[in-house]
């Protein structure tokens, strides 16, 4: 797996954590992981046959969902974080390779971030690598309002065009032009290690970023313990405008933000620290913060139970609530039972952090969700799984996208999950007008019909048919 204990986006995409390396149901020894597609009678019943007798035999899933799906990469190490769409109706992805034989591509190092242009179909336009002699990672990508791109993410690489490396890990922003070309380059952090892992372009072309940083010398912060969630505020041009280190004592994480409807902020992740003015449930908890458009701490919140829980996405809901995902695997959430080892666990939150309803999501192995968007009557997500009693789902190798909807209340409205016989990770996906979805992330897998592997892991994307899928 990519550079192992630095990020939870890396080994499980995406998005920090050294303890959940640690998690062995997480990271399988066999570096392989399960996979479930939505199931539907007799048809299923002859795939899950021909698997278990014929295990050499491709899958697909059905023609009526998958509308088209790609691997790339090279003979290494290749993933795709985030996806976006962009205003020529195609794509913009960012990842890591590792590769040297990635066509029209130098490898400069060590991990590169990977930049990957693809038209609507899901072919290449372009694709480039970036970075330094060390180690780079890009973790979210979005279209400027000129018509280029900004990527954000992690490197120690001393040697980074347009950077100066203020020590170990520095986060970093990287500004390119419409056809790949660097427009400029910024390190940002102290003298420990320091990442970028959620970014957003304001109203003004100014821009929003969170991650984490374990420096207790960044210019105008105060470190608080191991490890603080880092917000700080750029000009379109990079040029600093604002930074600040929230927390407690111990390990605290954004990993998502995003502008709220007053031009404050909602920030969310997790935290194992027992001293700040909200209660720590267990271990790690989800992790939410309001700030206002300076900044400052309207209020903070944890949500969670007598286990680990790790938050990776949140978005604000019409009413001026908001909800979250991420994984848990707590046994004693109130209203809330355990499922299996881990469950994807979905918070529903009032605009001043008072929780609505939260409710979890699998089967009884590990099931995970990084993703959620909202849709006209409800929310999808998108994930992870090793369970193989999900409901109306077949698992077809060691993990699976997990992929659902759910309507406004939490119900679930329909699950699918896709996948090979390797492992196959859905770290991020797009809605389009359509009614279909492209998901991105990452596979091993070597048995996908109509299309061939490169390597060890190659960038996997496909296009489904959500609206044929979901029933």
């Amino acid at each position: 797996m990519l550079h192992k204990s630095k990020s939870l986006f890396k080994n499980t995409y995406i998005r920090q954590s050294r303890e959940m390396e640690t998690l062995e149901l997480m990271n399988p020894t066999t570096k392989r992981e399960k996979a479930i597609v939505l199931c539907g009678l007799c048809v299923v019943f002859l795939i899950v046959v021909s698997i278990i007798l014929f295990p050499s035999l491709s899958f697909v899933p059905e023609s009526k969902e998958l509308e088209w799906h790609h691997m790339y990469g090279g003979s290494e190490q290749d993933w795709a974080y985030s996806i976006q769409n962009t205003t020529d109706g195609g794509f913009i992805l960012a990842g890591v390779s590792r590769s040297n034989d990635i066509a029209g591509c130098t490898n400069n190092g060590g991990d590169d971030i990977y930049i990957l242009k693809l038209d609507m179909d899901g072919t290449i336009e372009w694709q480039s690598l970036y970075g330094g002699s060390g180690n780079d990672y890009a973790y979210e990508i979005f279209q400027a309002n000129d018509g280029g791109f900004i990527i954000i993410g992690e490197s120690d690489s001393t040697d980074f065009q347009g950077c100066i490396n203020n020590g170990k890990m520095d986060s970093i922003v990287l500004k390119l032009d419409s056809a790949g070309e660097v427009d400029w380059a910024r390190m940002y952090g102290g003298s420990q290690n320091d990442l970028f892992i959620s970014i957003q372009e304001l109203s003004d072309g100014s821009l929003i970023l969170g991650g984490e940083s374990g420096s207790n010398d960044i210019q105008g912060c105060s470190n608080n313990g191991m490890q603080d969630a880092y917000i700080a505020k750029l000009t379109s041009d990079g040029s600093l405008i604002w930074q600040e280190l929230y927390g407690g004592e111990s390990e605290d994480r954004a990993l998502c933000v995003r502008q709220t409807f007053d031009n404050g902020f909602i920030v969310f992740g997790s935290s194992n620290s027992q001293n700040t003015a909200s209660t720590n449930h267990g271990d790690y908890d989800f992790y939410t913060l309001k700030l206002n458009s300076t900044g400052n701490l309207t209020w903070q919140q944890m949500y969670g139970g007598n286990g680990r829980e790790w938050g990776f996405t949140v978005l604000q809901t019409t009413d001026g609530g908001y909800i979250a995902c991420g994984l848990s695997d707590s046994t004693n959430i109130v209203g809330c039972p355990a499922l299996g080892e881990w469950d994807s666990y979905i918070i529903r939150i009032e605009s001043d952090g008072e929780l609505v309803w939260q409710k979890r999501y699998g089967g009884s192995s590990a099931d995970l969700s990084y993703v959620i968007q909202s849709t006209e009557d409800g929310f999808i997500l998108s994930g992870g799984s090793w369970s193989t009693d999900i409901e109306n789902c077949t698992n077809h190798g060691e993990r699976d996208f997990y992929i659902y909807k759910i309507d406004t209340f939490g119900e679930l409205l329909w699950q699918t999950m896709y996948g090979g016989a390797g492992v196959d990770y859905a770290s991020s996906f797009v809605q389009l007008n359509d009614g279909c979805i492209v998901v991105s992330g990452g596979s091993e897998s070597t048995n996908l019909e109509g299309v061939q592997n490169h390597g060890a892991w190659d960038v996997y994307i496909m296009k489904l048919n959500i609206e044929k899928s979901g029933t």
